[in-house]
């Protein structure tokens, strides 16, 4: 169960128009403000079926004690340093996904949507994330669930791979985020879909403005419009696009 950081170098410019996202239960999800794991979003008897699915199904590889394999590196730790760095700034719907996707090794994609939810419930014990009344399910808002620590995401540096929303904004040949939020970090270079598509939607607009590096918006993704941008952080504190999804056709408060 362990996520490798993603290089931002390398990745082709992909220019995306939003095609029928958002669309849940009959219509477009409400606004909810982002929670963090440290909001209590599982419950213990949640953790405590995942401690045994763990048991069956993760130790072998990842360890009793989720210090995975020791100095060799091979298989990654989910506890401690390890996790927060290679989950910082995560949703709880990519953790979804990569369980969901690549687990257990040598059958992956074979564990239930419940047991991937309930290994979750206990990773976030595990880790010292607080237990609450309520258990993880999947719906979309998973992907609006972030994994930080006790004080917030750590600083951004230069390099770091980071999405914000905003204005898109032409000036000649120069591309600006006007209005835009305030950059996080994200491990996923390319275009948002899925729930996470939702959520760049759903993002409020801010005070900020971001310069583009290298955009090169085509025809379908014109100044005005709603988007969310990804890319690498410069030392200027520009976004060295990697992609553009236009999440809404008028920048309206």
């Amino acid at each position: 169960m362990s996520r490798r950081g993603s290089s931002v170098r390398g990745f082709l410019l992909c220019v995306c128009p939003m095609i029928g996202a958002g669309i849940v239960a009959g219509g477009l999800t409400a606004v909810a403000a982002n929670k963090t794991v440290w909001d209590s979003v599982y419950s213990a008897a949640q953790a405590e079926r995942g401690k045994d699915t763990y048991a069956q199904q993760c130790s072998g590889c990842h360890g009793d004690f989720l210090d995975g394999d020791g100095a060799s590196g091979r298989v990654v730790a989910l506890s401690g340093a390890a996790f927060a760095e290679n989950w910082e700034s995560a949703s709880l719907n990519d953790l979804f996904a990569k369980i969901g996707r690549t687990m257990p090794r040598g059958a992956p994609g074979t564990l239930s949507s419940r047991q991937t939810l309930e290994l979750m419930a206990f990773l976030l014990q595990y880790n010292g994330f607080p237990a609450g009344t309520g258990e993880l399910v999947e719906t979309p808002e998973l992907a609006l669930v972030d994994i930080v620590g006790k004080d917030g995401p750590r600083p951004l540096r230069p390099g770091s791979g980071v999405r914000a929303v905003g204005c898109l904004t032409a000036d000649g040949d120069v591309w600006t985020l006007t209005r835009a939020s305030a950059p996080v970090r994200t491990r996923a270079a390319t275009v948002s879909t899925g729930p996470d598509v939702d959520r760049a939607r759903t993002t409020p607009l801010g005070t900020r403005t971001i310069r583009l590096a290298n955009a090169k918006p085509g025809a379908d993704v014109r100044a005005g419009t709603k988007v969310e941008a990804r890319g690498a952080l410069s030392a200027d504190d520009a976004i060295a696009i990697t992609s553009l999804l236009v999440v809404d056709q008028a920048c309206s408060p």
